[in-house]
């Protein structure tokens, strides 16, 4: 899919389990998830920041809200996903909005029949709507990203095993 000659394929490595691109890179030369061949191209935009900055959300969720934006760091990744994967997310994506239209259908009906129970279950339908909506829009599990890379924590063992491992030159 991507033909540059200068690919992040070319520039990424391994370093252990992490996968390590730039931070703006085109990853589509395999399925990210499997190593099969990609028939769509998918834009990441992941973000990341010092685990010690949730810590604000002790003091207050607004502070961590506000502050958070200014101490994170963003990379832009175009991930390739075979046609498996690509229905598979578009099923979780659709799941996850019916699920989030039961949830208010739900919360309708128990208010009108004054239903307390099914008024309770609401939160839980729309929960899990929001967790496949957010799970199917994350392909990419960012570890860490600094100036110019981003440490990734999945992909294809496939995708890895075309890419230099960083520590094997030190392994006996």
């Amino acid at each position: 899919m991507h033909d540059d000659a200068d690919s992040a394929h070319d520039r990424a490595w391994r370093d252990g389990h992490l996968l390590v691109v730039p931070s703006h890179a085109c990853i589509d030369d395999l399925c990210f998830t499997c190593g099969a061949p990609p028939t769509t191209a998918h834009p990441q935009r992941i973000y990341w920041h010092r685990p010690a900055w949730y810590l604000l959300l002790l003091l207050s969720p607004l502070v961590y809200l506000l502050i958070t934006p200014a101490v994170r760091r963003r990379a832009e990744l175009i991930v390739g996903l075979c046609a498996r994967h690509t229905a598979a997310r578009l099923t979780q994506r659709r799941a996850g909005w019916l699920l989030i239209g039961l949830a208010a259908a739900l919360l309708k009906v128990a208010a009108m029949l004054g239903a307390v129970r099914l008024m309770l279950l609401t939160p839980l339908v729309l929960l899990a709507g929001v967790t496949l909506l957010t799970r199917a829009g994350r392909i990419v599990r960012v570890r860490s990203i600094d100036h110019a890379t981003a440490r990734i924590a999945n992909g294809s063992p496939r995708l890895r095993a075309g890419l230099p491992d960083l520590h094997a030159p030190y392994r006996q």
